[in-house]
């Protein structure tokens, strides 16, 4: 059984502070596992295990179309809140 931990971020949060959540977590938690919102905030889950040799990397998807860089894996696409604002991103990390 795979243990997990939410981190919960302010509504209010930029993709840079995000992101920067994102590499200070996977750090001391694990790696990135899945994004979506939750009771009005950002939710990030990440599976307790050793840190990727990659960071995951959030980016806003355009008119609805994931950023995926070559080489990269999609971790989660969902809706989080960007500066207050639901807005549809993709998690990948390089390969």
């Amino acid at each position: 059984m795979t243990v997990e931990i939410v981190a919960k971020v302010a509504a209010s949060a930029s993709l840079d502070v995000i992101n920067g959540i994102v590499v200070q977590n996977e750090n001391t938690i694990g790696p990135l596992t899945q994004i979506g919102i939750d009771k009005g905030l950002t939710a990030l889950t990440f599976a307790v295990d050793d840190p990727p040799a990659q960071h995951a990397v959030i980016s806003k998807d355009i008119d609805g179309t994931p950023t995926i860089p070559d080489g990269s894996t999609v971790i989660d696409t969902d809706l989080i809140l960007l500066i207050g604002l639901p807005t549809l991103c993709t998690a990948v990390r390089p390969n």
